[in-house]
Parts: structure tokens; sequence; C-alpha cells
């Protein structure tokens, strides 16, 4: 949050820095001029200041909008990462089944892969043993 914030203060300072120089130079002097009857609001001023204001906030969104892609892009690989963590295994002989769908005894599979959780399942094997059961 304190990155925000220091965004937001750069931001304002760049804002009332440019308010101030629009007003030494007038630099939008050719607008202004079809609307000389209000030149006592400074509007030249105020239109200087005002894009720039949007400009900051044009680079504001497009910053904000990268570190949401970036972190859709993390959060998308942690996700990844848990999916490959979790393991099916049968439900009757207790085989898990690898990434290549082999099942294996689960014993040397923990050893092989000691950082996983399961699902349940049932293997192929098992499956036909319960259909010709039922």
């Amino acid at each position: 949050m304190t990155k925000l914030k220091l965004e937001i203060a750069i931001g304002s300072i760049v804002l009332i820095f440019s308010f101030l120089f629009f007003g030494y130079i007038d630099v939008l002097e050719k607008l202004v001029e079809w609307s000389r009857s209000y030149e006592r609001y400074e509007l030249d001023e105020i239109l200087s200041t005002l894009i720039v204001l949007v400009i900051l906030l044009l680079i504001f969104s497009v910053r904000r909008l990268r570190e949401s892609v970036s972190l859709s892009k993390k959060l998308q690989q942690a996700l990844n990462e848990i999916i490959k963590g979790i393991v099916p295994i049968c439900s009757y002989c207790k085989k898990a089944r690898d990434e290549d769908g082999d099942w294996h005894k689960i014993g040397p599979y923990m050893h092989s892969h000691p950082i996983v959780e399961f699902s349940k399942g049932i293997c192929p094997v098992c499956k036909e043993k319960e259909e010709r059961k039922g």
C-alpha cells in the first residue's frame, strides 16, 4: 500500500508543478483565443493541468494493469504447482496414478514423490472388478 501512496504523492506533486508551469507559460494560448471572454477564469492553466492529470492517470492505470496481469500469471503458476502436487489414488487397491497415467503401489510412489496430496479415484483394474460385481 505504501507504493500506491508514493505514486499518489508523486502524481500530486507533478500535478501542482504542471499547474504552476502552465500558469507561467501559456502553452495552450491558441485554445484560449476563442474563449477570450473567459480569460479571467484562467482556462489555459486549468486545461493544461487537466491534460497532465489525464496523462498521469493513464500512466497510473497502465502500471496497475501490468501489475494485475503479472499477479494473475503468478497465481496461475502457483495453481498449476498445487495441481501437480495432487495425486489420484485408487479407493480400492490404494495404487497411485503418476503423471503418465500409470498406476503404482503407494509405498514406492511416496518415496519417489515426497511432497504430494492424494485425491480419491478408481484405477482401471478395480473399476472392471467392480463392474463385474454389480
